[in-house]
């Protein structure tokens, strides 16, 4: 009686230890396959999950089931963290684009406000200049005109005295008006009016 009861609590220690067997091995492939490198993982994660989808569904056991869930999440968490990488590359080209954007257009307006100043010095010089060629032009017409009635005096000179007068021709200052319209000789009497 007493040799069955050992036997007896003997057997059920044995199946009590193979079921901590097998809870221990399941137990000890999950954390494996968390903890096994990513390289290593990937590609007998691929292998197993294809062998495991390819066994017959009355093969499968609830560990296998579990292994292909895992499996499963682990590919779904790579995938969120590659697309948010993915995102993140694409916020920072998009910023980094758009920062140059930024920095042009201020440069051309950099550009911009040199080129009004330049155009505007521009225009003050030009204004400056057709003031003084206009008051050049009203002293050439005024110069002209004295001009004029000196030698109206001379021709009279000569006509009454007899005398022959050097008296310079006188150009038209229209056609050129950018000269004086005499030589900046003095206008000399001829000898005979000297004492």
């Amino acid at each position: 009686m007493a040799a069955a009861n050992t036997t007896s609590h003997l057997l059920r220690r044995i199946r009590l230890l193979s079921s901590f067997s097998v809870v221990f091995l399941y137990w000890f492939y999950v954390v494996s396959l968390l903890v096994m490198p990513r390289s290593h993982q990937q590609q007998s994660s691929g292998s197993e999950g294809d062998r495991l989808d390819r066994s017959p569904p009355s093969d499968r056991s609830p560990q296998s089931d579990l292994a292909v869930v895992v499996v499963a999440d682990e590919r779904k968490k790579r995938r969120m963290i590659s697309n948010r990488e993915s995102a993140r590359r694409s916020r920072m080209r998009k910023q980094q684009h758009l920062d140059d954007l930024i920095n042009q257009a201020a440069q051309i307006q950099r550009e911009n406000g040199e080129i009004a100043k330049r155009v505007s010095a521009t225009t003050e010089m030009f204004l400056k200049v057709d003031s003084e060629n206009s008051i050049l032009r009203a002293q050439v017409g005024e110069l002209s005109e004295r001009l004029q009635s000196l030698n109206s005096v001379l021709h009279t000179i000569e006509e009454v005295s007899g005398f022959a007068m050097d008296i310079p021709e006188m150009p038209d200052p229209l056609l050129k008006p950018w000269h004086l319209p005499y030589p900046s000789q003095p206008i000399m009497a001829s000898a005979h009016w000297l004492p």
